[in-house]
């Protein structure tokens, strides 16, 4: 049960940001906690937000919550 709770609760937090839109300029390379696969997918499809990110195979929650956490600090050092 501790893991479906957990999950649940992921499944919120992506929730609360599914619409935060990823600039365009944004380069995915400086991700160095993902694969490089994940990367490449991303570059390829060029999602407009974090939930188009999220239809990508290969791309999954601890990517978005990767994703999230970069946007979050490009917009605090702007």
């Amino acid at each position: 049960e501790g893991y479906i709770s957990r999950y649940l609760n992921e499944i919120k937090d992506i929730e609360k940001y599914e619409n935060m839109i990823i600039p365009k300029d944004f380069d995915y390379s400086t991700l160095q906690s993902m694969k490089i696969d994940q990367i490449n997918k991303l570059k390829q499809f060029k999602p407009y937000n974090i939930s188009q990110a999220l239809r990508i195979p290969e791309i999954d929650m601890s990517v978005a919550h990767i994703l999230i956490l970069a946007i979050n600090n490009l917009k605090k050092k702007k």
